[in-house]
């Protein structure tokens, strides 16, 4: 189980790293569907694309020694099912996002399961 951990959180690093620093550089340009922002919305795309390519960061940081960061891993896990969340709030306030969100919607709300569950079978750490 350390290895399949591992290399989730591997995966969902890089992916969440790329992702934020490629919202970061072209801004609302990256959403997909999306409609041109103002500069307003343009600084809090990009304040929070930071945000995410750090989260991503904190993924990479549980890799090694993933059994002594299980406290982390599930914070972290959790913190995506929540993201998860927010978007099925914003389907039923908004309406139905691109067909890419919804795809991605599946795996914000699988991903943090699979974690929670290879969370709990990793080694005790000594």
């Amino acid at each position: 189980m350390r290895r399949a951990t591992q290399a989730l959180l591997a995966i969902t690093g890089v992916a969440t790293v790329g992702i934020g620093l490629f919202h970061l550089v072209l801004g609302g340009a990256a959403v997909i569907g999306g409609s041109p922002l103002n500069a307003t919305a343009q600084g809090e795309h990009r304040f929070f694309a930071a945000l995410f390519a750090c989260y991503g960061l904190a993924f990479l940081w549980c890799v090694p020694a993933a059994e002594t960061k299980k406290r982390q891993i599930n914070l972290l896990a959790a913190t995506f099912l929540v993201g998860g969340l927010a978007r099925l709030l914003s389907i039923a306030i908004s309406g139905p996002p691109n067909a890419f969100y919804s795809v991605m919607l599946i795996i914000e709300l699988a991903l943090p399961m699979v974690l929670f569950f290879l969370a709990c079978r990793l080694p005790q750490s000594a």
